[in-house]
Formats: C-alpha cells, structure tokens, sequence
C-alpha cells in the first residue's frame, strides 16, 4: 500500500538544498519557472508541469524569474513498477487535470480527522502515482500496454476515458484488459490496495469532486455526469469516503452559489 509520507506548498524563492529522499517524490509547478539539476544534468520546468524524483536521486531545485509556487508530495512504499527510471521525469500538462485536484485534496485533507482517513489517504495517494507516471510515460511516448506488468497504468487509461459511462464496470474493464473478472481481482489484490470496481468509483469520485467545486449543476446532473447510476448511490458512496455528502462537500470548498434548483437535490 502506498503511503503519503507528506504533502506540502511550497513558495519557492531561493534555490533549495542538495538532497536525496528514500522515498519517491511528485511535484507540480503551479506558476513560474524551476529549474532542477541531478547530478550533471539540469532541466526547466514550465507551470503545469509534473515530475516525479525518484529515490536516493541527488537533486536540488531553484526558482526563475520571480517566486515560484510547487506542490510536493512524498510517497512511500512505491511498488517497482511506477519507478520506470532512476532519472527525473517530467510532463506537461493541461491546467485542468487530476493531478493537481489530487494533490490539492490531499493539502485540504491532511489535517482531517475522519474515519479511514489514513486509508483514504493512501487512496488517494496511489491515484496521483498511477496519473504521475501515466503523464511521463506518455511524454516519453511509451504505451502503457507494452510495459510488462503494468496492468494498472492499463487500467487507468481506460478507467479515466470510460468512468462517465454507466453501465462501465468490472466485467467491461477486463475485458478490456484482456481478462476474465476473476483474474483482474485477483490481479489488483496483487498490485494494489483497490477493488477493481473501487478504482472505478474513485475515477468517477474525483470528477465528481471537481463538478462540484467548478459547476453549478445539481446534484443528481453530477451524479449521472460521473456515471453513477444511482443518486442515491452516489451520495452514499461519496459520503462514506468525504464524511460529507455532496452538498455540503460544496458549500465546504466553495462559496455556496443558488442555483435554482435546490429542490431537485435528494441529499
């Protein structure tokens, strides 16, 4: 199971230390310039940029032009699989992505005190390492499928284009994969701390949590935007791991905004 060991903003005005962690460590420029520097090698990281520093990879990190602002998060029992190379990786990425809002929930979260809340946590964690290493990979033009052994970067391509279909579950995710039901069961019991049909919920789960934070949709349009099938269903769901139900999960993270159509939600 993968541990978050720390997750932190870091306003970035002078160059850092050189240093190395025993644990893998994600980052995310949210503005300005960084540049990193391992070893003889240096490279420049944009805004919307993620990278990911491997284990025991000497490393330090300095701003551009300005003060930069960077996410860090540090994982720790990091199976061997996500760690492609003892080098720096890095990607671009779209502003609007699911690394960000991860690491930005993990931020929001890390001081609650809630049921699970350690393994919601490590959830969470395991998601923004399978979305980390699913950008890299891509920028470096490598396909998932012909990995050996990745059966979850597989998974998670597909996860992530298919969540908003309800009738998307185990039986077509294996399929898809090439396996039976049985077999990817017992394949993500090998490989992760998820349920097959968890690890599609939690797709569905985080644009959910983005719907609500961004739109001002009711709650039954998120619901069947996410691919639940149920409203009922996925308030339970989403309050079992929230604490929350959406609503309140809404007015929580944004500033309460009427929409007319409060009557509409069941929550």
């Amino acid at each position: 199971m993968i541990r978050l060991r720390g997750i932190k903003l870091f306003t970035m005005a002078t160059a850092t230390r050189t240093h190395a962690h025993a644990h893998v460590e994600i980052g995310y420029v949210l503005d300005k310039r960084i540049a990193i520097v391992t070893g003889s090698d240096s490279c420049t990281l944009a805004a919307d940029t993620v990278f990911i520093i491997p284990p025991r990879c000497v490393h330090h990190e300095a701003p551009g032009k300005g003060v930069a602002r960077v996410l860090y998060a540090g994982l720790a029992s990091v199976p061997e699989r996500y760690i492609t190379s003892q080098a720096l990786l890095h990607a671009s990425v779209a502003p609007s992505n699911i690394i960000k809002d991860l690491m930005f929930e993990m931020l929001a979260e890390k001081n609650e005190i809630r049921i699970h809340a350690e393994r919601y946590m490590s959830s969470l964690a395991e998601l923004l390492m399978i979305a980390a290493a699913r950008a890299c990979e891509k920028r470096a033009g490598v396909k998932p499928s012909a990995k050996e052994g990745d059966l979850m970067l597989r998974a998670a391509d597909i996860a992530d284009n298919r969540f908003r279909f309800p009738s998307f579950g185990v039986a077509e995710l294996a399929g898809m994969l090439g396996l039976t039901a049985r077999s990817l069961e017992l394949a993500f019991r090998e490989r992760s701390s998820f349920t097959p049909m968890s690890f599609i919920e939690h797709y569905r789960i985080r644009h959910a949590e983005n719907m609500l934070r961004t739109d001002r949709t009711t709650i039954r349009t998120v619901s069947r935007a996410c691919g639940f099938s149920s409203e009922s269903y996925f308030i339970r769901r989403f309050k079992q791991l929230h604490g929350l139900t959406p609503r309140h999960y809404r007015k929580k993270y944004t500033a309460a905004v009427p929409d007319g159509n409060a009557a509409n939600r069941n929550d």
